[in-house]
């Protein structure tokens, strides 16, 4: 495609065009370059919705009111044993609308094999003129043990109240005027806070991608031609290295930012499914939130791919390539899953360092707050020269002499 160039006659852009639609025509037609491409992105939000609904059905204060047979559904059913050890507790309870079955001989084995999400077990008094001895057994690395676990806590703790009180009642004395104390508490979350935490891991996931979308591309270009044969005839066509390499540079952009923008469109989508089925969760960041990460990652997308060329242009062979490529959407992605739990707040210095200035804006916009213009400006400047000089250095990578030869 490229044998026919006249250095005299092409201008150096509608060389680097030709490279440019050689390398997206030859890419879209491998089914590996699409699969990266068009798959990959969607596994992520694909897991963040799967998650995000189990764990909304399973802490939603809602649900565990129809699973205890307060609202419309099935009851809460708990093995128990022992429960004429504490009279009136199985009335209060069942009053609560839930239900009671024999509990297993090996309740803590049950509970840890999963054959049973908890198991209530009354034992005698320990002494003559003690009290029963009740046991909640459960699985705190299960939320579907941990919730009913909490509900029959409240429960049995609802009921002991009760009965003080009665007791206190009878003899005239008022059970809150025996606090030293009066306690309240004041959540400022709600049932739909529980979203935002899951909110919070798209920037990661979404640098994650950012860092992954052209990395088969810019090993395939390189290393991969080498090893094939294609690339000492490409370097010896009559358009200049550089030229070359921005063209593979711009197609590896191209593919980048279509999967970012793929998983982007998922995360909004398939986030407003799970809230669409579970309307106590807050809304997921709209569409013009997911338009702005875009804005603000395209510098990042340079970089990524400078960085990916660079690498590419410098291993001598395929499987080095996919080695270290391999390794580079994890360096990013490990400080920004931090960051999703550990935030740091915004400033101008911060702004202008690359990769973190961008999490840091994807976090105020997932927050509902919009990055100063400052902010965005100087990171897009800043980030989009590094990528310039990383891309530079991979320039010169392209131009040693060791690029026609393989291993």
């Amino acid at each position: 495609m490229l044998s026919g160039l006249d250095p005299t006659r092409q201008s150096p852009l509608k060389r680097t065009r030709i490279v440019f639609h050689k390398e997206v025509i030859d890419h879209t037609r491998d089914k590996r370059s699409l699969l990266l491409a068009l798959v990959y992105p969607l596994l992520g939000p694909l897991l963040l919705a799967v998650l995000m609904h189990v764990s909304a059905q399973a802490l939603d204060t809602r649900a565990v009111e129809r699973l205890a047979g307060t609202g419309s559904g099935v009851a809460l059913t708990i093995p128990a044993s022992g429960l004429y050890f504490v009279p009136g507790l199985r009335e209060y309870l069942e009053a609560a609308g839930l239900r009671f079955v024999p509990a297993p001989v090996d309740a803590e084995e049950a509970v840890r094999e999963a054959r049973a999400d908890v198991v209530l077990r009354i034992g005698p008094p320990e002494a003559p003129d003690g009290q029963p001895v009740v046991t909640i057994i459960h699985d705190p690395r299960r939320i579907t043990s941990s919730t009913p676990a909490n509900a029959l806590h409240n429960g049995i703790a609802s009921f002991a109240d009760a009965q003080v009180a009665a007791q206190l009642a009878e003899q005239g004395i008022d059970l809150a005027s025996l606090s030293p104390v009066v306690l309240r508490s004041l959540s400022v979350g709600d049932e739909a806070s529980l979203a935002l935490l899951f909110y919070n891991m798209i920037p990661p996931l979404a640098v994650f991608m950012i860092f992954l979308g052209a990395v088969y591309l810019a090993i395939d270009t390189t290393a991969g031609e080498r090893e094939r044969g294609s690339l000492e005839p490409l370097l010896t066509a009559p358009a200049r290295r550089s030229e070359l390499l921005l063209g593979k540079s711009l197609a590896a952009v191209l593919f980048t930012a279509v999967t970012v923008a793929i998983n982007l469109s998922a995360f909004r989508s398939l986030l407003g499914i799970v809230v669409w089925q579970n309307p106590e969760l807050a809304a997921p960041p709209g569409w013009a939130v997911m338009v702005s990460m875009f804005l603000i990652a395209l510098p990042l997308m340079l970089l990524a791919v400078s960085i990916q060329m660079a690498i590419a242009t410098c291993t001598r062979t395929m499987k080095e390539a996919q080695i270290y490529l391999g390794l580079l959407p994890i360096m990013p992605a490990l400080p920004a899953m931090a960051l999703a739990f550990a935030p740091i707040s915004p400033s101008p210095q911060v702004a202008v360092i690359p990769v973190l200035g961008q999490l840091v804006q994807f976090g105020r916009l997932i927050s509902g707050d919009l990055p100063t213009p400052l902010e965005a400006v100087s990171s897009a400047i800043i980030t989009s020269l590094f990528a310039a000089l990383v891309f530079r250095f991979a320039i010169g990578s392209f131009q040693r002499e060791r690029q026609f030869f393989a291993g």
